[in-house]
């Protein structure tokens, strides 16, 4: 939910995340995601016109909440 574009590195395939010890880390991810990840990028700057900080973000552009979040997964439990 916390995941910024700013900590996605389409160039170095990798993405930035605080990990348990609170400390950032790099992960490296796939070229499929980066494909995935850029197409998503590209879907919001001509949906919203302005790119949010946040990656995943509600139909209004705001950031995902842990409610949000939670109902999504009651949805897709149910199907």
């Amino acid at each position: 939910m916390n995941l910024q574009w700013s900590d996605v590195d389409f160039v170095n395939k990798s993405i930035s995340v605080f990990g348990k010890s609170r400390r950032k880390e790099t992960i490296p991810i796939t070229d499929k995601l980066v494909k995935e990840l850029a197409g998503y990028h590209t879907f919001c700057k001509q949906y919203w016109g302005i790119i949010s900080d946040y990656v995943f973000v509600k139909r209004d552009n705001n950031q995902l909440t842990e409610n949000v979040l939670m109902l999504i997964f009651q949805y897709l439990q149910k199907r």
